[in-house]
């Protein structure tokens, strides 16, 4: 057989095919192959068995006391605390609390002479180190107001030019500020910047 005469037996398969008793007729080129199955009936439900109305009074009452059993326990037991693991330390602990205890070791008379020395050089380089700061910014403060007094006899517009040539860009308004009040005899520290 050919090449063509395969697909054209394909083709008159797929156009009409027969399935027992039933005719299908495909259109696709593809087999959809769709077949119509028979009616499946539904069983009938199960009947639901009839309880007897006392015995589910009996259920229900039982429930209740349940529940006021636990109603009655934990009223009981309200006024205890519940314990918390956390605080509770174990035996095993309290049992060995004199083998974890640790002694404190004798230190000599020249070993506590030694620490109070160490103690004191201490203190005494933090204080030394704190007023060192506290000088140091007291020199720049008044480097910065020896500086604005030398601007004080420059034009404002030629600060703010050296200003935004220094900070590239930025200007300080804060020093332009103080040297404007310091041109007219004003108090730089009594208004707000």
């Amino acid at each position: 057989m050919s090449a063509l005469s395969c697909a054209s037996h394909l083709m008159q398969r797929l156009a009409v095919s027969a399935h027992g008793s039933q005719r299908c007729i495909v259109t696709a080129t593809s087999p959809l192959l769709f077949r119509v199955s028979q009616v499946v009936c539904a069983e009938p439900l199960k009947k639901k068995k009839k309880v007897d109305p006392q015995v589910l009074r009996q259920r229900e009452e039982r429930k209740k006391k349940k529940i006021e059993k636990a109603i009655k326990r934990l009223e009981k037991n309200a006024s205890q605390l519940k314990p918390i693991d956390e605080i509770d330390v174990p035996l095993s602990l309290l049992q060995e609390r004199e083998m974890r205890t640790r002694t404190k070791p004798f230190i000599s008379e020249v070993e506590e002479d030694y620490r109070s020395d160490v103690l004191k050089r201490w203190c005494q380089y933090k204080q030394q180190q704190s007023v060192a700061e506290v000088f140091m910014i007291d020199t720049l403060q008044e480097s910065v107001n020896r500086a604005l007094e030398m601007y004080v006899g420059i034009p404002l517009r030629t600060v703010q030019g050296i200003r935004r040539f220094v900070a590239g860009g930025n200007t300080d308004r804060s020093i332009a500020y103080t040297i404007s009040c310091k041109r007219t005899g004003e108090n730089s520290t009594s208004k707000g910047l």
